[in-house]
């Protein structure tokens, strides 16, 4: 088992996890997901609050794929260094914990921060967040998504809850799913699809 730093983290996080890497989740406070692509829960380390994400084993072929290629987990720590670079908001992955076992590979772990804030379809159906702010925030996020799309990458999974709203900021999260096709027709379809769920996100609640 081997755990990669990024250079944000303290001694004193490092000391925690390094102690917890069989088991990071002894640590957690709350639970948000346990299902079978993920498990999710947040938990306090060194006095800061971080989400602690294992990409699960679905089934044999996400194995062999897991055996014979990056992690999802590696996925998602590269993805999110290149859109801190592009200027996109995502938390910043702290750690990683990874082993290769051959077909025992444990499943692979991410420590990154934790981010304030509420889903983007949450923000959008409160009647008590005025529409300027609303339309103010529908801006940035579309304007976040070009940079991404300009830079030949698609998120394809981009839902209300993988956009969290923080003092009138978007923030992109799971990553995971984030790809730079090689083929232009694969990368319009992500584009396709990224600007459908955009759509979904500002239309199935009035901004008012």
């Amino acid at each position: 088992m081997k755990i990669y730093w990024h250079e944000k983290a303290g001694d004193a996080f490092k000391e925690v996890i390094s102690k917890n890497a069989d088991d990071p989740f002894r640590l957690a406070s709350e639970f948000f997901k346990t299902h079978a692509r993920s498990t999710v829960a947040k938990a306090e380390v060194a006095g800061e609050p971080v989400i602690i994400k294992r990409f699960n084993v679905v089934d044999w072929s996400s194995r062999l794929k897991r055996v014979l290629g990056p992690s999802l987990a590696l996925r998602s720590w590269r993805n999110a260094e290149l859109i801190l670079n592009l200027g996109i908001k995502t938390p910043y992955p702290l750690a990683r914990i990874e082993a290769k076992e051959g077909w025992l590979t444990p499943c692979p772990i991410l420590v990154f921060e934790y981010a304030e804030g509420i889903a983007a379809d949450e923000y959008f159906a409160d009647p008590s967040i005025g529409r300027a702010a609303k339309e103010r925030v529908a801006l940035r996020l579309a304007q976040s998504i070009s940079y991404l799309h300009s830079a030949g990458y698609a998120h394809r999974d981009l839902k209300g809850k993988n956009v969290l709203i923080y003092n009138e900021e978007p923030w992109i999260i799971d990553l995971d799913t984030l790809r730079r096709p090689l083929l232009k027709a694969q990368l319009i379809r992500g584009i396709h699809r990224d600007h459908a769920m955009l759509k979904n996100i500002f239309e199935a609640y009035t901004i008012r």
